[in-house]
């Protein structure tokens, strides 16, 4: 007996490892056999739970294709109003219209082909260096659709634990790749980077836009209750508001120094009202933040252990006050502030915020980032601010800190593959020409994974060419079942884990046990204390029901083979496993009361997700009425179509210019000038002899190309979306640092607005 209960005291603390990777309410699921029913109403909140959250990881992978979609299409709409959009532009308009995501399922249309793919994403999802490699090495213009794939596809499912330790593998593994190749740590984690974008489309995921939710969505409304409300408090401009509203009469102030004009009166008064309303905001954001250390995602979090971890490794002199703020470069500016800045794409407001409100909120976000920063004493914000910032120094610096506390997966992760394995039952959802993108992808950067005879340069070779992508109409959303070609791929646990086979097939009759007394009513025998565990096996075996005899002879079966290995002792009611099952049991109305928690607020987030989905097909259902404005206004030519096509108008959305496909050339020596250009480290070239392209692509980012004179191939290829350079516009730094090329971003951003915006 004793020889069991020292092994059992061990087997507890491996066994913690499967309390990490499941959700508690598996324990309790009944897998009856096909035909046997057996719905309580655990079994039903249990189940409406699960199916919540795969409708959530579903729609969030179709949102953020019709979010794609329509940043586009807006980037374009304004030369389609004023009749300047070319019929081959207006052609790739309505493509992006017709190809906004439909779901219509069908069967893949190459049968000889989908066993080879199946082979393919299984090596792809389960091993993450392969796609590490690609997310490395893709072209900057695939790089948003990669991203698409990789964290709604191939990691889609996005509260199981498998997929999402397998995608945090991916991360740890391009993150080292980032930190073994930068020399400077402090600007790795802010500039546009594909680990940064990586990074931001992970937040994109279910269980982080419910965390913002849960977090931000009462506190954003209040500030947007009253739109009217300025709380702008630059001098100049809230004197030209004075002045608008009566209140200050017209003066000339020609000549005077912002401190003079904020010495005025009126105008001094006015910025201590606003700035003690905005730090009484400021400071409802943050106890709202720091409080909900607790329910930020374990991905999240995991992430920000890993920041501090690789700092550590590579840069071991860096002080914690600045891996507490690199890990606030990825929490705060690009997880919660993007939230703040742009409440309506993270569900937390119906609508595009009124112009006040976006200026209080964006004000708000630049306050939070000059704490996370450690930055109290920042020129960019009012000495008024600065007792409240330090009084918050601290407590974000200590929330930054504990962040990173969580347990690793790794143990979770080998488990959750070998049980995954053995059931031999995956399966990914995908649309034909999301596959057809991987494939073509991955041949472009096949010569870069070195090892000839590895499996993914076996399955390219029997693949052969990539297909062209089909007509939208054809592009059918398949289910493909991932097929595991090289079964040495399965783990041996007894070689690789701390947790053993034994330890699986005990956990295994635990679980067992906890669902078979869901079968009695409260007050029936066999659920009186202490548990017998054999009384239980025997009630069940005696059902009429044949299914549920076949569980009652597998629970006495898996008591004797426990006992034959030594892990429990059957004259003692097979201890230690009765005392488990027992303790289970009795947090059982707890663990209730937690799942009825998680599905109310998972309602919540669904109903939002679904709301935020209909605006946004709302949005592209008002761009095809622009579009065929616009070509009845080509066909009829008079005026009344133009005036029609001139007349149309979207609350909210502002007229963007571009011609595609232009080119745009400035010399180094003109930007740093004018003071765009800051810097370019990464080449010893002359910078008289050096000039940068830019140019906007077909997702409506920018890319931007740097030319030594003489050298027809770049130096180096950067790209940037808008969104970023404005973002960077309010943090408390607004130099933006990509690949060591430093741009001071309101110039950049001016510069981007003029050439290709307002045309």
């Amino acid at each position: 007996m004793n020889s069991a209960l020292e092994r059992s005291g061990t087997l507890k603390n491996r066994l913690s490892v499967l309390r990490h990777r499941q959700s508690t309410s598996t324990l309790y699921t009944i897998d009856l056999d096909s035909g046997t029913e057996f719905e309580d109403d655990f079994y039903k909140l249990d189940r409406e739970l699960q199916e919540l959250k795969q409708k959530i990881s579903i729609q969030s992978k179709r949102n953020f294709v019709l979010e794609k979609d329509v940043r586009f299409l807006d980037s374009r709409i304004a030369l389609l109003i004023q009749n300047r959009m070319a019929q081959e532009e207006q052609n790739e308009f309505a493509k992006r219209l017709s190809g906004s995501y439909n779901e219509v399922r069908g069967d893949f249309p190459d049968d000889q082909k989908i066993q080879l793919y199946g082979s393919l994403f299984f090596l792809l999802q389960s091993e993450p260096s392969y796609v590490a490699s690609l997310v490395r090495r893709v072209k900057l213009s695939n790089m948003d659709a990669l991203l698409q794939i990789v964290m709604f596809n191939i990691y889609g499912n996005q509260y199981e634990s498998r997929e999402e330790h397998l995608l945090l593998s991916l991360f740890q593994m391009v993150l080292t790749s980032e930190f073994e190749a930068t020399s400077d740590v402090t600007s790795l984690l802010r500039a546009n980077t594909p680990v940064s974008r990586m990074m931001t489309t992970y937040t994109r995921r279910g269980p982080g836009q419910a965390y913002l939710r849960s977090i931000l969505y009462q506190i954003i409304n209040e500030v947007a209750a009253d739109d009217s409300k300025s709380l702008q408090i630059n001098p100049l401009q809230v004197y030209q508001q004075l002045v608008d509203n009566a209140t200050l009469p017209v003066d000339d102030v020609t000549g005077l120094t912002t401190e003079e004009i904020a010495d005025i009166p009126i105008i001094k008064d006015t910025i201590t009202e606003r700035s003690s309303e905005l730090i009484q905001i400021t400071q409802k954001f943050l106890q709202s933040i720091l409080r909900s250390l607790d329910v930020v995602p374990y991905g999240i979090r995991w992430i920000c252990k890993l920041i501090r971890s690789l700092i550590n490794r590579f840069f071991p002199k860096v002080p914690d006050s600045t891996i507490c703020s690199l890990i606030g470069g990825f929490f705060f500016l690009r997880f919660i502030n993007p939230a703040i800045i742009s409440p309506q794409t993270s569900m937390l407001l119906e609508s595009n915020p009124s112009d006040n409100v976006r200026k209080t909120l964006a004000a708000i976000a630049k306050i939070i980032q000059s704490v996370a920063n450690g930055t109290s004493a920042s020129k960019s914000q009012s000495p008024m601010f600065e007792p409240f910032l330090r009084s918050y120094e601290s407590k974000v610096l200590n929330f930054l800190q504990k962040l990173g506390d969580v347990d690793d997966f790794y143990d979770a992760l080998e488990l959750d593959q070998y049980v995954a394995l053995s059931k031999k039952s995956l399966n990914l959802e995908i649309t034909v020409n999301e596959i057809y993108l991987t494939h073509k992808i991955i041949l472009e950067n096949l010569p870069y994974i070195p090892d000839p005879n590895s499996h993914i340069h076996t399955l390219m070779d029997e693949l052969g060419e990539a297909r062209e992508p089909v007509p939208q109409f054809d592009n059918w959303l398949v289910s493909i079942q991932l097929y595991n070609r090289w079964e040495s791929s399965i783990p041996d646990l007894s070689r690789k884990l701390k947790v053993t086979r034994e330890d699986i097939l005990f956990d295994d009759a635990k679980t067992l046990f906890l669902q078979l007394l869901r079968l009695f009513p409260n007050g029936h025998p066999v659920t009186k204390l202490p548990l017998q565990l054999r009384k239980i096996a025997d009630a069940v075996s005696n059902f009429r029901n044949s299914s549920l005899i076949r569980k009652g002879l597998k629970a006495i079966q898996l008591l004797e083979r426990l006992s034959d290995l030594g892990l429990v002792y059957k004259e003692n009611n097979y201890e230690p496993l009765a005392s488990e099952v027992e303790k289970e049991y009795l947090s059982f109305d707890k663990i209730i009361r937690r799942i009825q928690v998680e599905r109310d607020a998972l309602k919540d987030v669904h109903k939002a997700i679904c709301d935020h989905n209909e605006y946004l097909r709302m949005q592209l259902e008002i761009y095809a009425s622009y579009l065929a404005n616009a070509r009845y206004q080509m066909s009829g030519s008079n005026g009344e179509s133009k005036k029609l096509a001139r007349g149309v108008g979207v609350i909210g959305i502002k007229p963007k210019h571009n011609k595609t496909n232009e080119v745009v050339r400035f010399s180094a020596l003109q930007m740093k000038k004018e003071l765009i250009l800051l810097d370019f480290s990464f080449t010893n070239a002359d910078p008289a002899n050096v000039y940068f392209t830019f140019s906007r692509l077909q997702d409506g980012n920018f890319q931007i190309s740097i030319y030594e004179g003489g050298y027809p191939r770049p130096l180096i290829d950067l790209q940037v979306t808008l969104e970023h350079v404005s973002q960077k516009r309010y943090a408390d730094n607004s130099v933006l640092d990509i690949k060591s090329v430093k741009f001071e971003a309101n110039k950049l951003y001016h510069l981007l607005e003029q050439v290709f915006l307002r045309r």
